[in-house]
């Protein structure tokens, strides 16, 4: 299972409070290396889905074209917001023409239209999750259109699950790392990733302009 004990996903964060916070960079200041940790973390997560779908790939229908786990609201934290505009901006990736009704905006003709860079959790969907609920307590889960005829879930071995919580968790340390370096303030902020092809950065607004002066 994909736990955020695991020393190959677990991800190490020391914030110090005394280090002084830099002034945000405008978004074209950004490079690869400002994501270094989110791409490394990325790679592992990827090569344990890989491993997972490869054992259970008779079992397993996810295919192109299907999109029946891409649900209504996509939401990313400031980190995966920051990364996906990037890639708009250095054209590794291309606004839909039209927006998906009813399913994730970013779907085009049940494609996804930013599939290579996709977050994080769009890349574990149709493999077997663990939903933690507390402390203590979890429950075992899988896609409706994946294990058919649908197996007894105890008898699919623990390793062979995806962590949800333990994916968030390290996202989000990875995101409060990511916010404290750029001077972004709301780390708990989530933004439509529809919004990375906005011509106004999210997290970098640009100031109000004063009111001009009415003339009677």
């Amino acid at each position: 299972m994909i736990e955020d004990t695991n020393e190959s996903l677990a991800v190490e964060t020391e914030v110090t409070q005394e280090q002084s916070k830099p002034t945000a960079p405008p978004p074209a200041q950004l490079s690869s290396d400002d994501f270094a940790s989110y791409l490394e973390y990325r790679n592992k997560l990827d090569t344990i889905a890989k491993e997972i779908a490869g054992k259970y790939k008779t079992q397993i229908e996810c295919r192109g074209g299907c999109s029946h786990c891409c649900g209504k609201t996509a939401l990313c934290m400031p980190i995966e917001y920051a990364y996906l505009r990037w890639c708009y901006q250095q054209g590794r990736l291309q606004a839909p023409q039209t927006y998906a009704q009813g399913s994730c905006p970013l779907l085009s003709g049940n494609q996804c239209s930013i599939l290579p860079e996709r977050p994080l959790v769009c890349r574990v969907q149709g493999l077997p999750h663990w939903v933690r609920v507390g402390y203590s307590k979890g429950y075992r889960v899988t896609c409706p259109q994946n294990f058919k005829p649908a197996p007894s879930l105890e008898s699919i071995p623990m390793e062979d699950f995806v962590d949800l919580e333990a994916l968030n968790i390290s996202l989000s340390r990875l995101n409060l790392t990511f916010c404290e370096q750029h001077g972004i303030k709301d780390a708990s902020r989530k933004i439509p990733v529809q919004m990375i092809f906005d011509e106004e950065d999210a997290l970098h607004p640009a100031p109000p302009q004063p009111p001009s002066d009415i003339k009677a």
